[in-house]
């Protein structure tokens, strides 16, 4: 195995788990959703129960969804 080339199970993770950032933090691409819905840093629909990554993007939702939220 080279210097530049990963193990075949940490390139798969790295390939298949992407981490993203968000408010400081590293965390896998599946935990968003919950990161949106439980941070303060973030807007959440409390009859939905959805947290969203903007203020825009919430805007947005509630606009096209004003008569079920």
């Amino acid at each position: 195995m080279g210097l530049l080339t990963k193990p075949p199970a940490e390139q798969h993770i790295a390939n298949s788990h992407p981490k993203v950032r968000c408010c400081g933090a590293l965390m896998n691409e599946s935990e968003l959703e919950t990161h949106y819905l439980s941070s303060r840093n973030h807007p959440a629909c409390d009859k939905c129960n959805v947290g969203f990554p903007t203020e825009q993007e919430y805007t947005e939702v509630r606009r096209v969804l004003a008569a079920v939220c």
